[in-house]
């Protein structure tokens, strides 16, 4: 995989700068397990983890922030 440097820092912080511009709300996501299944398909690592974690019939929460959605108990403040 590729390595971080020191020298990374003002490329990084430009794209977070620009993340914090877009202004996205963030949003709790109330899934069912079949939800939750069918929008992380193309995750092997989150299926395992919904899979072994949540119960059938139960509900779990994902959170969105503009492209970004992931699988996360919460709260969040």
């Amino acid at each position: 995989g590729n390595t971080i440097s020191p020298n990374d820092n003002d490329t990084i912080k430009a794209g977070f700068d620009e993340v914090v511009k877009g202004k996205h709300p963030f949003e709790r996501l109330e899934l069912t397990k079949d939800e939750a299944l069918e929008m992380f398909k193309y995750n092997d690592f989150k299926i395992d983890v919904l899979k072994r974690k949540v119960p059938d019939g139960a509900a779990c929460t994902a959170y969105r922030c503009g492209n970004l959605i992931d699988l996360c108990r919460g709260p969040h403040v």
